[in-house]
């Protein structure tokens, strides 16, 4: 569980209508592989987990998001943004990037500052962008992180903010020493 940061506790009931979903899919279908979108990195953790716990016999492959040449991610949701508010969603990105770049380049590992440089990025864009959530946690059992990135692991950084009422989620890793490169 992630209180407040993220879509858990955005979507009561979300994740379980997915893995129901999901699995009724997985008994009907019996892949051998499920192919799932990096975009939505909870919902991936959910899957994998339900995978792992119930001992299906899936391999759960994830996929790179695809990106707009501004760093939006590619979403069917990006269609109801007007003109100016699709000018405006690429500060999700930017605020993600900013996040990485303090923890790769600056050094800053400290969630509650990565935190922050991200908040300062939204607050700074004078957009419309209305933030619901940052989210550092655990990259694989979406534990929120309280003190700093283990460096050795690394983290997920989710965000998730509605323009209009268009709502839009993305997210970023920040690598681990264990990750491959």
């Amino acid at each position: 569980r992630n209180p407040g940061r993220s879509e858990g506790s955005m979507r009561p009931g979300f994740f379980e209508g997915v893995a129901t979903v999901v699995l009724k899919f997985f008994n009907v279908i019996r892949p051998t592989h499920a192919y799932f979108g990096q975009k939505d990195y909870q919902q991936c953790c959910v899957v994998r987990a339900l995978v792992r716990d119930l001992l299906l016999p899936i391999q759960i492959v994830v996929v790179p998001i695809v990106r707009e040449d501004d760093g939006l991610a590619m979403s069917s949701r990006n269609a109801y943004l007007t003109p100016a508010q699709r000018q405006q969603a690429p500060v999700l990105y930017k605020a993600l990037s900013a996040a990485k770049h303090a923890y790769r380049v600056d050094g800053v590992a400290s969630g509650n500052s990565l935190r922050q440089r991200m908040t300062h990025v939204f607050e700074a864009s004078a957009t419309d962008c209305q933030l619901q959530y940052i989210s550092i946690a655990d990259k694989v059992n979406l534990t929120e992180i309280q003190g700093d990135v283990d460096r050795r692991t690394g983290a997920v950084v989710c965000v998730a903010a509605t323009l209009g009422n268009t709502r839009l989620i993305d997210n970023i890793e920040l690598p681990g020493a264990t990750d491959p490169s």
